[in-house]
């Protein structure tokens, strides 16, 4: 049986749930001094840090080619500064899964099944960014699978068949249309140069040791 710890997928949050997380490890901690008598890092240092990155994501959100560097800088001060916690709250904890879910962060599971094959990926969000012919598409977590690589195509087709998987093989030797797949890490996707005037759908398909997951229902956006 492993040792339950904290898990890390904090790290890969977006903004907007990274946020939010850092508010829950805050009053999870800073809010029960009898449990957590002796932080890593102090609460005046912990909220300078969020009020910092809140700040640096909202100019961001209205300004991003201007300023992403500064809230990627205010991000990764944020992300060391909950790393810190989680080190301090695994060792506090001692495996105590209650404990862990008191602090803020979430526990890993205390066995692992790894035999278990994936089903389709459904929650993902697809959206439009500033830059013409760009779209963003957002995975969201699934908690029950660890170790996930994900695939999204972008196609022009609404109906791609669901047998398009068939024992880990995508086949597309039966469509025609302006077809592309972004394979690069994490769980936000980006396409560009897309034409616009065009409608495009969007397929998620998940893989990790076990499996790969049938291909997801489509989203559609118009550019």
């Amino acid at each position: 049986m492993k040792k339950i710890r904290c898990r890390l997928e904090y790290r890969d949050f977006n903004n907007r749930d990274l946020i939010q997380f850092c508010t829950q490890v805050s009053n999870g901690i800073f809010n029960d001094a009898d449990k957590f008598d002796a932080p890593a890092v102090a609460h005046a240092v912990f909220t300078t840090a969020f009020t910092n990155y809140t700040d640096s994501v909202a100019r961001y959100e209205n300004a991003p080619k201007i300023e992403k560097t500064a809230m990627e800088l205010a991000r990764k001060e944020m992300i060391e500064i909950l790393d810190l916690m989680r080190l301090y709250v695994d060792q506090l904890a001692n495996g105590d899964e209650s404990l862990i879910n008191l602090s803020g962060f979430v526990p890993t599971k205390a066995t692992v099944d790894k035999s278990t094959p994936l089903v389709a990926t459904e929650s993902f969000d697809v959206r439009r960014t500033t830059n013409l012919g760009e779209v963003q598409v957002e995975i969201h977590k699934q908690s029950a699978y660890d170790a996930l690589w994900y695939f999204v195509i972008c196609s022009t087709s609404y109906n791609l068949p669901a047998n398009i998987v068939n024992e880990g093989v995508l086949d597309f030797s039966n469509k025609n249309d302006n077809m592309r797949i972004n394979l690069s890490n994490g769980r936000t996707k980006v396409f560009s140069n897309l034409p616009t005037g065009t409608m495009y759908y969007f397929y998620v398909i998940a893989a990790n040791s076990v499996s790969v997951s049938p291909i997801s229902s489509p989203k559609g956006l118009q550019l």
